[in-house]
């Protein structure tokens, strides 16, 4: 008798949404592939295996044209369709956190940012976009293949904004939007002609300020906006809600810089600064300790001397200087994540130390349960709902602070790039490695942690 075996592979997808067969179709004698064929199926666990003279039919009509077969599909899933999640609709540029670049020449012009975050009143300012659900599939083994729920968003509203008829949301007043964790508003301007000094006193405002000159020293500024200074920043102390930007300078002193938005100066000198997004400088970072859940980004200048850590990582011309004054760079660190934990799990402690109270006295009576009398019993009843109740806020505790971290992780960038040069005592330290510079080097270079280290490679890429 004749030998019509042929070689043939089946090879499921890495979606697992398909099974694929390669073979040479013997179109006289189809029969014994198709019967190797199921035989592969049935071993590979596959569900509702069709009959030999129906896969021999379908291997016929399949390789009419080309006895060849190359990766077709002899097996196919249902395809899940993923949800779309709601999302914000904003009427205008109103959060761009990059600046104006010229047409021409492709220079940056950092004095004039991207965003265009003044608004009027009755302004449109955001609609939101409804989740649409998506539809769960099922792979080429017949499991369930889950797409989870479309995630609806919310605006939560802040001073100044209201919502219309029509479900979006409006200015109901003419000042700067600004969205964070507080909700979205609209800031009220507060514009100071001269400079904050020992005449205006310290300034305390709920919305945005303006200063035209400077923030002169010993001075305190806490804004729940953006504060923009025309000047130069004196030792003076300035706490934003949103972004702050300098014209000049920041000469810090020992004063200290909060700032939840971005921050962006023409040099940093002496400076103590915390910030929640990018903190860009044009010309200088100088001695000065700088921590932000953004990215620090100095690409045509200079960080010398002092602390630099970024959980966004960082991009600078050069790093330290000619006298070799030890400067340290830091990325892919998030210098607030312990502290939002601590705060997050603060009552943990209280909660655990009262579940375990209740423990110590539900367990006996749980083992002896039938003996109880009625009384107790429901005493019982009501000493388990409350374990119950501990247990859902000590768990929902820990999601909260699993979220946190997951949150930083998504946002650490483990990488310095420098442009240009690099001086003895620049020190690279990411996660829990250094890499400390000990002669000139020049750039372009970037710092990332590879095999347990950091390590310095050429280029930017």
């Amino acid at each position: 008798m004749e030998d019509h075996a042929t070689e043939f592979s089946l090879r499921v997808t890495d979606d697992r949404l398909s099974v694929l067969l390669t073979c040479a179709v013997d179109l006289e004698h189809p029969e014994p592939l198709a019967k190797r064929i199921l035989e592969e199926m049935r071993a590979l666990g596959l569900p509702d295996v069709p009959r030999q003279q129906q896969l021999a039919e379908w291997l016929l009509e399949t390789a009419r044209g080309d006895p060849r077969l190359e990766d077709v599909p002899l097996v196919e899933g249902e395809p899940p369709v993923p949800p779309v999640h709601g999302k914000v609709e904003w009427a205008g540029n109103f959060f761009d956190t990059g600046f104006v670049i010229d047409e021409k020449t492709g220079a940056i012009d950092y004095r004039t940012r991207a965003a265009q975050n003044s608004v009027e009143e009755g302004q449109l300012l955001a609609k939101l976009i409804p989740p649409k659900e998506g539809r769960d599939g099922r792979d080429v083994f017949g499991n369930l293949i889950d797409v989870g729920k479309a995630k609806r968003v919310r605006i939560q509203l802040g001073r100044n904004v209201k919502v219309g008829d029509d479900g979006a949301y409006y200015a109901s007043r003419e000042g700067r939007i600004r969205w964070d964790a507080k909700g979205l508003s609209v800031d009220e301007i507060l514009i100071i002609k001269g400079s904050i000094g020992l005449k205006s006193g310290h300034i305390t405002h709920p919305g945005a300020v303006i200063v035209e000159k400077d923030i002169e020293a010993e001075c305190r500024v806490q804004a729940d906006g953006d504060i923009e200074v025309k000047g130069t920043i004196e030792e003076a102390d300035v706490d934003a809600g949103g972004n702050l930007s300098v014209r000049n300078g920041i000469m810090g002193g020992g004063a200290h810089i909060k700032v939840n938005g971005n921050v962006h100066a023409k040099f940093i000198v002496e400076a103590n600064i915390e910030a929640g997004e990018d903190i860009v400088v044009e010309r200088e970072i100088r001695h000065s300790v700088l921590k932000t859940r953004g990215a620090v980004i100095i690409r045509h200048g200079q960080i010398i001397g002092g602390e630099t850590a970024a959980l966004g990582g960082i991009d600078v011309g050069q790093s330290g200087g000619v006298s070799c004054v030890p400067t340290v760079l830091r990325a892919g660190e998030d210098f607030r994540l312990a502290e939002e934990s601590a705060e997050k799990g603060a009552r943990l402690p209280e909660l655990e130390a009262e579940l375990k109270r209740i423990h110590a006295a539900v367990d006996p009576l749980t083992a002896r349960q039938r003996t109880l009398s009625p009384k107790r019993r429901e005493a019982l009843s009501k000493l388990l709902d409350n374990v119950g109740e501990l247990e859902d806020a000590i768990r929902a505790i820990h999601a909260e602070i699993d979220e946190l971290k997951k949150a930083s992780e998504a946002r650490a960038k483990h990488r310095i790039i420098v442009r240009s040069k690099m001086y003895p005592e620049t020190i690279f330290r990411i996660k829990d490695s250094q890499l400390r510079v000990k002669e000139t080097l020049l750039g372009p270079a970037r710092a990332s942690f590879f095999k347990d280290k950091v390590e310095l490679s050429p280029g930017i890429a």
